[in-house]
């Protein structure tokens, strides 16, 4: 696997999950190639607007992960897992764990990711 494109997949994934806490639309949006496919339990939609920003808990304050790989690499397309993602309110206590599965493609502007799929579960009472 090419150091230097995992390098720039997972910088790619780390400005996401800033974007994401900061609540930051276009820093989100500089990270991903549309349209996007987003898979969830209804089936797979291709999106020109990513609206993860009114997708989050209410209650959420930021989501914090602990562990990113890039599972496959092979020419322009990469497979990227993020596990044990932790959404959390503001003073710290667990709303829901989250897995998610990224495809990344490689354009002239660099990597991004092009589709989507996440699988949450709550968070015990």
């Amino acid at each position: 696997m090419n150091q230097e494109d995992r390098f720039q997949i997972v910088s790619c994934v780390h400005r996401y999950l800033e974007a994401i806490n900061s609540r930051d639309a276009q820093g989100i949006d500089a990270c991903v190639r549309y349209p996007m496919t987003v898979i969830s339990d209804e089936g797979g939609i291709q999106v020109d607007v990513l609206p993860i920003l009114g997708m989050l808990p209410p209650d959420w304050d930021r989501s914090e992960c602990a562990e990113i790989a890039v599972v496959a690499l092979a020419g322009d397309k990469a497979h990227v897992l993020m596990r044990n993602i932790r959404r959390v309110r503001a003073d710290g206590s667990l709303i829901e764990e989250t897995s998610a599965f990224y495809v990344f493609r490689r354009g002239y502007d660099g990597w991004k990711m092009t589709a989507i799929s996440v699988v949450s579960t709550p968070a015990a009472p």
